[in-house]
């Protein structure tokens, strides 16, 4: 498809602001290096402490079900994850790389206090943090 010679900036400019909007979430698949992944690990942490301030603590332990807002976050993680480990990145440098570019991020809401905990204590999984209960007939 061929754009007119005044078009092509204003598409180029309109697909900038779309993939910077807040709503917009990283695409962890464009990435292609593992220092890439770090600003996606920050807005995974950004959005999910906005997420989780107001919930109870069951959405975090699987207690409750998950809200499509979170669950889309969770999703981000895993897509984070996978980039990771296809790259050959080291999870825990990723971790330790988006704990301080996210050091002053605090909440005064206690389950998202209780997320931040857990992601500065190394722990580097999604959520709910649970065990899985399927079953397999044997």
């Amino acid at each position: 498809m061929r754009f007119p010679g005044r078009l092509l900036p204003a598409v180029v400019l309109v697909t900038a602001l779309a993939a910077c909007s807040p709503g917009a979430l990283p695409q962890p698949v464009e990435v292609e290096t593992c220092d890439g992944l770090v600003p996606v690990g920050v807005v995974y942490v950004e959005r999910m402490v906005e997420a989780l301030a107001g919930r109870s603590l069951g959405v975090i332990t699987g207690e409750e079900p998950v809200p499509p807002e979170i669950a889309e976050l969770i999703d981000l993680g895993r897509e984070l994850d996978l980039r990771a480990s296809r790259l050959g990145c080291d999870p825990v440098v990723i971790n330790a790389a988006v704990n301080v570019e996210t050091a002053d991020l605090q909440s005064d809401d206690p389950v998202a206090a209780h997320f931040l905990d857990i992601l500065r204590a190394g722990v580097v999984a999604g959520l709910p943090l649970t065990t899985s209960t399927t079953t397999v007939a044997s």
